[in-house]
């Protein structure tokens, strides 16, 4: 197979054609569901991708820090992959972020502020502890999924604004209980 770009050697030199090359330049929306991708997700994007799924594959290793500089993301999903660690701190700086799908990985740790998120899906995870207090700071938040984890203790969310969501999962997690009280 011949690079994208290459010419194309003809016998006859008067249809010799040049195929065009990818424009990576003006690319929003990268769509590589169950393509069986496997390997890391890679640290450099162009900084215009509003939608990136890259959901049912076999990718590994982190979510590298640097998906932060992508400020017109919009919809980040990569669920049913098998990453591992902590998600970067520095997500909070994804000011358009709208949907945050991690679902069924090997994710742990806490989670930041994200401002205009309205979907978070955590679920099927090895997050252990308590829930972050982060989460109840997103004030869009329509959709919550924090299903079959390893949470306990109190969740930190009080009623106005669990009547907030339209969806709120937390089945499958051992210990937790609500308080009232909080605030």
């Amino acid at each position: 197979m011949r690079p994208v770009g290459e010419r194309r050697k003809n016998k006859n030199p008067s249809t010799t054609s040049t195929a065009s090359p990818l424009r990576w330049h003006t690319l929003t929306t990268l769509t590589l569901y169950n393509t069986n991708l496997t390997g890391l997700i890679p640290k450099h994007w162009n900084p215009k991708l509003t939608h990136m799924d890259f959901s049912n594959n076999k990718l590994n290793g982190t979510i590298p820090s640097s998906l932060t500089l992508l400020v017109s993301l919009k919809f980040l999903i990569l669920s049913s992959n098998q990453l591992t660690g902590e998600i970067p701190t520095s997500f909070g700086d994804l000011i358009s972020l709208q949907n945050l799908s991690l679902s069924s990985n090997s994710r742990s740790g806490s989670s930041s502020t994200i401002p205009k998120l309205t979907h978070l899906d955590l679920s099927s995870n090895q997050f252990i502890g308590t829930i972050p207090r982060s989460i109840s700071e997103m004030k869009n938040l329509k959709y919550l999924n924090l299903a079959h984890n390893n949470c306990h203790g109190v969740m930190p969310f009080n009623t106005s604004f669990i009547s907030k969501l339209d969806v709120f999962k937390i089945s499958g997690n051992d210990n937790l209980c609500y308080n009232h009280s909080v605030v």
